[in-house]
């Protein structure tokens, strides 16, 4: 019952309140999760249905050379 929206939400809330989020790359995925709800949520980027673990591998090291994370 969209529990999964508030745990979601919760997590990105707790990043913020210790003062981590900027620091940390968030994604989500799962058959419910877009990219425009992640997003709306707070996270970098969601990966829905017909995206696979290289699709985020390659997001995920894309926004390390963005941000210059290294």
């Amino acid at each position: 019952k969209e529990v999964h929206v508030n745990n979601l939400a919760n997590l990105i809330e707790l990043l913020e309140a210790e003062g981590i989020r900027d620091k940390m790359i968030v994604v989500a995925g799962g058959p419910r999760i877009t990219h425009d709800l992640a997003k709306e949520l707070g996270y970098d980027a969601g990966f829905g249905s017909k995206k696979y673990a290289f699709d985020v591998a390659s997001f995920i090291v894309q926004e390390i050379v963005n941000r210059n994370l290294q």
